[in-house]
Formats: structure tokens, C-alpha cells, sequence
């Protein structure tokens, strides 16, 4: 293993270019601080993680993805890690939500583009663009490529969540880089793509309650409790202690995006 981190694990394959990505059962918040077992939830990440790479790819969105290889792992490309979390925001929640004087669920004009510096001991602090570039953490070509692939991830996921009847409301990705003897690097995205990563919400509940009025900050539980499908339900301590409840939220979200490609 060369890599383990709090929902994953990686392990070199037999190929060095490759590496295996193994999908734990647990789950965490508070960047670790609040962690429980959720039996099954590794499978359902890979599950969601391995689909929409795989529609990503056929959009010609270069990813990490390589193949399946077992219910709770992918095979990927072993690649050199940006060390950025790059935060795309549809809508007003999580922590811009609390910080900021915007209702809840409030719709951004666009999406708003965010980045944070991967460093634990910091708790992956907001930098700047300015701040970036100039201490070289990443070029300014680099860096520009990272912005307008992020976006169109972002648009191409929008449609397959709405078309299941889900809203992405905003979504943490994260990417690497490959470099050829030439010198020509190729971006990828990596990690995973599941509600571990991204906000989701039902559009139902969406547009009877949430749209309708102006939600203080008070009605917040209020509203995630009927609104929320990811790890929002386990930060806030909305999932009645259950693990269970949790895995049930999860392959929830796999079965309306699998249903909506059968349509």
C-alpha cells in the first residue's frame, strides 16, 4: 500500500503506470475528527465513481479510470497529484453557506470556483489564484486547464443528475498529471466521484419547500433532513445513529442515476 487515506486506499498493481483504488466502508467528517463504519459503502462509491467516470470518459473527459476490478475497487492511472481541492458551487450550502448572507440553496448566477490547498495539518486551507502561481505551486497554463475542465465536469455532471432527478449542488475534485519525455503533460481527474464528494440534493423536495421560501439558518437541519442524499446526513448528525441509514442514502443515489440511463 502506498497510500491510505480516510475513504480510500491505494496499492500499487502489477503495472507501475497503474495503481489499485480500494473504497473503504468508512465514513468521516471534520476531516477526521467524526468518523463510523458504514458496512457496504465502499462498494457504492466505487459503484456511483465507476459510472460516471465511465460517462465522463465517453464525453472526452480524461480521468483517472482504468477498469473494475473488484466490488470495492477500481484499477486508475498512477499519476503525479496536483495538491489541490478544487470546490465548484452551484448552489449556497455547506460552509460558504454558514459563512456567507445568502439563503440557503440560494442559485449562483454561475458556478463559483474555489481552491483549497491539500494539507491536513492545515486543514486544507482557501488560497488564491495569485497566491498559486506565484509561490509556483502550479503554472498558470496548469492552472487554467484545471478551471475550464472543472466546468464542463461540473455541466456534464448537471445533466446526468437532473435527468435522475437530482440537483448537484456542489462538488470537490481533484487532479493529476502525466508527463511524456517530450515534456507535454496531460491533465486527468482523479479520486472518486460520490456523495462523499458531492452534494446532492432531491429535486423534489427541492422545489415544494426550498425554493418556495427563504430558509433561515435556524430551519437548516430542517431542511437537510428531508433534502440531503451525501454525507451532509452524517455531518449534521442526521441519520438516527444508523450506518445502515447512511449505505440506504447512498445506493439510493446509485439506483436513480442507473434508472435515469435505463430511461
Amino acid at each position: 500500500m502506498i497510500y491510505e487515506g480516510k475513504a480510500k486506499t491505494l496499492a500499487y498493481f502489477d503495472n507501475p503506470n497503474l495503481l489499485l483504488m480500494k473504497f473503504k466502508d468508512q465514513m468521516t467528517a471534520l476531516n477526521g475528527k467524526k468518523t463510523v463504519e458504514v458496512p457496504g459503502k465502499g462498494q457504492v462509491s466505487k459503484k456511483i465513481s465507476h459510472y460516471l467516470f465511465q460517462k465522463l470518459e465517453l464525453n472526452g473527459i480524461n480521468t483517472h479510470f482504468v477498469s473494475e476490478f473488484s466490488e470495492d475497487s477500481l484499477v486508475v492511472k498512477n499519476l503525479k497529484m496536483i495538491p489541490l481541492e478544487v470546490v465548484l458551487r452551484r448552489r449556497a450550502a455547506g460552509s460558504f453557506y454558514k459563512k456567507m448572507n445568502y439563503h440557503f440553496g440560494y442559485l449562483f448566477n454561475e458556478p463559483l470556483i474555489e481552491f483549497y490547498l491539500k494539507n491536513d495539518h492545515l486543514n486544507d486551507p482557501l488560497v488564491t489564484e495569485d497566491f498559486l502561481i506565484k509561490e509556483k505551486i502550479i503554472s498558470q497554463d496548469l492552472l487554467r486547464q484545471i478551471k475550464n475542465q472543472s466546468l464542463v465536469i461540473l455541466q456534464n455532471l448537471d445533466l446526468i443528475f437532473k435527468k435522475s432527478k437530482l440537483e448537484l449542488v456542489d462538488i470537490k475534485l481533484e487532479f493529476g498529471i502525466t508527463e511524456d519525455v517530450d515534456g507535454e503533460v496531460r491533465l486527468f481527474l482523479a479520486d472518486e466521484l460520490s456523495p462523499d464528494n458531492f452534494r446532492v440534493w432531491d429535486q423534489f423536495v427541492l422545489s415544494n419547500h426550498i425554493e418556495s421560501q427563504t430558509s433561515s439558518k435556524s430551519k437548516l437541519h430542517e431542511a437537510l433532513s428531508s433534502l440531503s442524499l451525501d454525507k451532509d446526513l452524517f455531518r449534521n448528525d442526521l441519520y438516527n445513529k444508523d450506518p445502515v441509514f447512511m449505505y440506504q442514502i447512498y445506493d439510493s443515489v446509485y439506483k436513480k442515476i442507473i434508472e435515469s440511463s435505463q430511461n
